[in-house]
């Protein structure tokens, strides 16, 4: 345990240029200890530091998936396209799922036709109320080709089976998944309305 009069007497006996050393010392430390806190933090805070200069990434924005058809009356029996078109705007698309739902009373899906924007299409189902589409990004060779921007998921076709004013080919907000970094991105997804004659 430090005895403190001794240590009093045995700095007493100290030569004065030996007692100013080590008070200078003392005094010194002391400042540092206080002052250092200070200059790290306004350091780490200033506007010149290193954190702030790094140039920010751009600002994910959503998605958007709509539906796309020439038109949007028809007759019975006659059968129509329309185009699922993936918009990432700027960020590159791993994978995604596209469920669309119908009303099996006045629509009949016949056909999936890949589009461009994807390479790979695990999942192509149609059922009777509804299509699902898995789609992931190309393997060429050693590379993955991973699509930004915009293009065309797949053209579905649709045969019209009864009249009616309105009837709507929407996607399920819940299964549509566009995934960018692990992240859903899925921003406005744009239905159908078409009306049959």
């Amino acid at each position: 345990m430090l005895n403190i009069s001794s240590s009093i007497k045995s700095f007493a006996r100290l030569h004065p240029k030996n007692k100013i050393l080590i008070l200078s010392l003392l005094a010194f430390t002391f400042l540092l200890g206080f002052l250092l806190p200070v200059i790290v933090s306004r350091t780490a805070f200033s506007p010149t530091s290193s954190l702030e200069q790094t140039s920010p990434s751009p600002t994910p924005i959503p998605a958007t998936v709509k539906l796309h058809s020439s038109k949007s009356q028809f007759k019975v029996g006659e059968s129509f396209s329309l185009d699922i078109i993936l918009n990432s705007n700027n960020q590159p698309v791993e994978a995604a799922d596209f469920v669309l739902n119908y009303d099996p009373i006045y629509l009949k899906a016949t056909q999936i036709v890949t589009g461009n924007y994807f390479g790979q299409f695990p999942t192509k189902k149609i059922d009777k109320d509804f299509i699902k589409i898995s789609a992931v990004a190309a393997y060429k060779g050693n590379k993955i080709i991973i699509p930004q921007g915009e293009g065309v998921v797949a053209t579905l076709t649709f045969v019209p089976l009864k009249k009616t004013t309105t009837t709507i080919i929407s996607f399920d907000t819940a299964q549509t998944i566009v995934a960018s970094g692990g992240q859903n991105i899925t921003g406005l997804l744009s239905p159908l309305s078409i009306s049959v004659d």
